[in-house]
């Protein structure tokens, strides 16, 4: 669009790179609506550096994701890797299963995903909940109404010494790249399983391979990874104690009419100049 022909801009964008050089052409934005996380911490500086108005429609991921983390749970509580492979070699082998509401789950990241993650357990299986977060005063008081007790981002050992499900929510950036390591790995229970649905790239996965071979952890379930797709010759491929989901817990089979219900209802509101939620 050639810049004397328009007044403002609207972009509805989730590829950062992309956002950033339409940004570089067009310094009239007014309005930016993701469908995604802004990850690129140089576009959250230009923006935040402006006046843009920035929305996006994240709540969608809310549900789903908690939903995933519930069925993690249950997968691994029920033992359903062990029936699988008695089913495989038709076997016929009894055994003894776990109930959630007798254990631990360990949240740690974005308070804001968490919250969904941590109401929807709560609600549904009764476990007890610790988190770890770095937020604002405000979004720990909503977790403290879920949890039944928070650490500060930092002070993770208590938490990962204690849960027999530890859940990963963090964002990218540098300071928390390859944040699961075998350090935090050895911390864990012998029994406890670990759950990813931050970003893929806070998980040394090599590190997690190497707990699960060694017997330091007992399982995992891994929503997002280091590399989209995963590589073939990943070891995790084969690893009868992992979940994989391939990046999609998230893809309902409405999520894109979600994702423009949102974007309607924001788009209502700017033209009406009502501030958003």
């Amino acid at each position: 669009i050639p810049k004397e022909e328009y007044d403002s801009a609207l972009i509805v964008n989730t590829n950062a790179e992309d956002l950033l050089e339409f940004m570089d052409v067009h310094e009239k934005i007014k309005w930016i609506h993701t469908m995604k996380p802004i990850a690129n911490e140089q576009v959250k500086k230009r923006i935040a550096d402006s006046s843009i108005h920035l929305t996006n429609s994240l709540d969608i991921f809310l549900e789903s994701l908690a939903e995933f983390v519930l069925f993690s749970i249950l997968y691994f509580a029920k033992r359903t890797p062990y029936f699988l492979e008695k089913r495989a070699k038709h076997q016929w082998a009894p055994t003894t299963v776990q109930s959630p509401k007798d254990m631990t789950v360990g949240i740690i990241g974005q308070a804001g995903v968490g919250c969904f993650v941590a109401d929807l357990i709560k609600r549904s299986i009764g476990s007890k909940i610790y988190a770890c977060c770095n937020d604002s005063i405000e979004i720990k008081e909503q977790y403290s109404k879920v949890c039944d007790h928070i650490f500060d981002i930092w002070d993770n050992r208590k938490l990962l010494e204690l849960s027999d499900f530890v859940v990963g929510i963090l964002p990218r950036g540098y300071r928390f790249y390859n944040f699961f390591n075998i350090g935090r790995f050895k911390l864990m229970k012998e029994t406890a399983i670990f759950i990813n649905i931050g970003i893929g790239s806070t998980v040394a996965e090599n590190n997690l391979v190497e707990a699960i071979e060694q017997k330091m952890i007992a399982g995992a379930s891994l929503n997002s990874f280091s590399q989209n797709p995963l590589p073939k010759t990943s070891k995790l491929y084969d690893m009868k104690e992992v979940l994989l989901t391939y990046n999609c817990a998230h893809k309902t089979s409405d999520y894109t009419e979600q994702a423009m219900n949102i974007f309607g209802e924001e788009l209502k509101k700017y033209i009406k100049n009502i501030p958003s939620d």
